[in-house]
Parts: C-alpha cells; structure tokens; sequence
C-alpha cells in the first residue's frame, strides 16, 4: 500500500525493508511533490486490522511533546475523547516513542530516537 502515496526508488524500498514492520516511522517524498510519515509496527494484532481495512490515519497515545504513556489507562481523556476507535495492545505500550526517520534523501536522517 505504501506505493499508492510513496515515490518508489531502490533506496526507499530498501529502507522500508530495513524498518517494517517495527517501531520506526518513515518520512517518504510522496508521488506529487510533498512527504509523508508513514508506520508499519510490529504487532499481530495491528497487521491484521491493516488487511482488512488498508492504511489508517492515526495518532499516537499522547500529544506531541507530552509524555508517552506507558499503560492504556495512562493515555488522557483529551485523546480518548478525540478517538472514534482505541486499539488497547498492551504490547506496544512500551513507553517508548517510535523513532522517525527522514528518507526523503539520499541518506538516513534521525530525527527522533
């Protein structure tokens, strides 16, 4: 699905191989001239919501900058409530952020680690 949005060259595809499924989002050129950040983790459970629905804009349990919360009951009622649907997978509760990674280039940029 990736190559629907996504400029496709040897070396995006090569990282996207490297990266995914795992904790790592990736900034790609999209096809008409912007960029996109793009994830695809590693969990059973989240692989198979994506075959059935296909991509999925979402946020992330906490807002930018804030605390990443380490336990579904630690995410704040301002995105609980902002949310029409929450995936509760206490495996990617890890309290860690994913890294983004900019690959709009010809080289890897770390952006957050």
């Amino acid at each position: 699905f990736v190559w629907n949005w996504a400029d496709r060259n040897k070396f995006v595809q090569n990282c996207c191989n490297k990266y995914w499924p795992g904790a790592y989002t990736l900034i790609i050129e999209d096809r008409v001239g912007g960029s996109i950040a793009l994830r695809i983790p590693d969990s059973v459970t989240t692989l198979k919501l994506l075959n059935l629905t296909g991509p999925l804009a979402v946020t992330s349990a906490n807002l930018s900058g804030g605390d990443t919360p380490v336990g579904f009951e630690l995410i704040s009622d301002e995105i609980k409530n902002a949310c029409d649907y929450i995936l509760e997978e206490p495996e990617l509760m890890s309290g860690i952020a994913s890294r983004i990674i900019d690959i709009r280039g010809a080289s890897e940029k770390i952006l957050r680690s």
